[in-house]
């Protein structure tokens, strides 16, 4: 069992619905987020499932990726070879069946910067299918 606090301000999608974020604070949030994936990367780990629903905030100011239950050492195989994941945040090279990769959570959070800035999710308007790779 992991108890941890309640994010009251919920996902990253609920704060971008919710609140008007000026560029500064976009930025400021973006800056917060790629130091938080840096440090699992030189944890020679990688995320496995980094996406707008597994950015929460327990304040205003300070996203913190949460769930880490994909995650995994870099050279430590996916046993199954599932894909897991939020669709459009799951890098092409993936959905193709490559091994997941650091540079795929790298992806992803190109995916997060889209959505922060743009304030929309990324390819809202396609269906989420296995074409959308």
């Amino acid at each position: 069992m992991i108890v941890m606090d309640e994010a009251f301000n919920g996902s990253l999608r609920n704060n971008l619905l919710i609140n008007k974020y000026n560029p500064n604070d976009k930025f400021h949030n973006l800056w917060w987020l790629l130091r938080q994936l840096e440090s699992i990367h030189k944890l020679n780990l990688i995320h496995g499932d980094f996406h707008n629903g597994n950015i929460l905030y327990f304040n205003y100011k300070f996203p913190v990726i949460s769930d880490l239950g994909l995650c995994r050492l870099v050279n430590q195989p996916n046993i199954n070879n599932d894909v897991y994941g939020v669709l459009p945040y799951i890098a092409p090279e993936v959905l193709r069946g490559k091994p997941y990769t650091k540079a795929a959570d790298i992806y992803s959070f190109g995916i997060i910067m889209w959505e922060m800035t743009s304030g929309v999710p990324a390819f809202h308007n396609i269906s989420h299918d296995f074409h959308l790779s």
